[in-house]
């Protein structure tokens, strides 16, 4: 018996130039206007554009490479504009305001075909999208405090904060290179894009006992984790809130003792069908698609360093 298999060579282009430009102005010793623009490409990886076929367990449903239909994914093209206001107050302090713009060409999208028990994901390349918002980044040493108290208890911590906030779209016409791109949802968010996101944390390092730990906490809002057609509205992911904490000590010099733990609120990933089609992702109102949950995760260690 012979077996005869079928090879692919799928050709995509890759000689991109990929010019950046990068401007600065000081008002000050300790402020200063940023301005920047570049081009970069997304690549797809292998499990995009692989010619076969794999079950996700997690899902229970079937995922295929774009080049098992016969399709060629596009690198995607991305125009990046960005202006930031940074201040720096003192020592290891800094409080910036910026805002971006983000313009995509052939942007790569996990879509669903079919529905139901049916219900199977693949990757197509769509037209284009575009991505702007603000971020606003902050880091104080809480010293301070102390003055206003009269403690030295903060001396030693550090908080930092971030929020970006953000709006995004994606347009999928028959210009597109698939033969999904009559079922496809044609206007949506973009894939794996949050409408916000928040980063908050507290760092303590006390050099004299050598001791340091941190506590920190992120949220990411709903966001689309796959492109719904016809038959099947796009899968969103709900809003996740992590905290983590962390704690190292030094013993004799050359003991190093470490302990952390991950998601210390044993939250749970869940995902949604967006059956009002407004691409908001609300537990109340969408209907569920599926969850997990990863549980805590705990850690030990101890190095020794000579």
């Amino acid at each position: 018996m012979v077996s005869v298999t079928k090879t692919i060579e799928p050709e995509i282009t890759t000689d991109f130039i990929l010019p950046s430009v990068n401007l600065s102005y000081n008002f000050s010793a300790k402020s200063l206007l940023r301005l920047a623009y570049g081009k970069t490409v997304n690549r797809p990886e292998f499990r995009e554009t692989a010619p076969f076929f794999f079950y996700d367990f997690d899902r229970r449903a079937g995922t295929y490479g774009a080049s098992f239909f016969g399709d060629t994914l596009d690198v995607a093209q991305i125009q990046n504009i960005d202006a930031r206001y940074e201040w720096y107050p003192s020592a290891g302090e800094v409080i910036q305001a910026g805002v971006f713009y983000k313009s995509f060409k052939n942007p790569l999208q996990q879509v669903t075909y079919g529905d139901g028990d049916n219900r199977q994901f693949t990757f197509i390349n769509s037209n284009k999208a575009y991505c702007y918002g603000v971020e606003l980044d902050a880091r104080k040493n809480l010293t301070f405090l102390d003055d206003k108290l009269g403690t030295h208890i903060f001396k030693n911590f550090t908080a930092v904060g971030n929020l970006t906030l953000s709006k995004s779209e994606l347009k999928t016409d028959s210009s597109a290179k698939s033969q999904f791109l009559n079922d496809v949802i044609q206007t949506s968010n973009l894939q794996g894009q949050s409408n916000y996101v928040v980063n908050l944390g507290a760092y303590y390092q006390n050099d004299a006992i050598d001791l340091q730990s941190s506590l920190l906490y992120n949220v990411y809002g709903p966001r689309m984790f796959s492109l719904g057609n016809t038959y099947d509205p796009n899968i969103g992911e709900l809003a996740f809130h992590s905290l983590d904490f962390t704690l190292s000590k030094t013993f004799f010099k050359h003991y190093i003792f470490n302990v952390g733990v991950q998601n210390l609120l044993d939250q749970s990933v869940r995902f949604v069908l967006d059956t009002d089609q407004n691409s908001k992702y609300e537990a109340k109102k969408d209907k569920p698609f599926s969850s997990y949950n990863p549980g805590r995760y705990f850690s030990v260690g101890v190095k020794v360093k000579f």
